[in-house]
């Protein structure tokens, strides 16, 4: 199994005041040719700001990150990166197929 990579792709917040109310992240897997990409997203309550609460310019990705599998929790994030290799199992298996196969004539 091949391991894939978790990255945020982008952050939404209240420019007064900097708080993050939606954050989106992927999951990239790569294997052979084949790249899949699972998408997440989490939205925050501007009105119900947490206690472990990170302004804009503070924050990072792993922090993020980190907000988002506990907010997921262990199994979602578990499942996700199993679909993505699921989906890429199946499109290697395909082609794989496909390349057994001739298309041309004996002529």
């Amino acid at each position: 199994m091949t391991t894939g990579i978790w990255a945020v792709d982008s952050l939404s917040s209240i420019k007064n005041n900097g708080y993050i109310t939606k954050i989106k992240i992927s999951y990239t897997l790569s294997q052979d040719w084949h790249t899949q990409v699972e998408e997440w997203v989490m939205h925050i309550d501007e009105n119900n700001i947490p206690e472990n609460y990170i302004p804009f310019n503070e924050v990072t990705e792993e922090t993020v990150l980190n907000w988002c599998f506990e907010e997921m929790g262990e199994v979602k994030k578990n499942m996700i990166e199993q679909d993505a290799q699921d989906i890429t199992n199946t499109i290697l298996q395909q082609k794989a197929e496909l390349d057994s196969k001739s298309n041309s004539l004996p002529w």
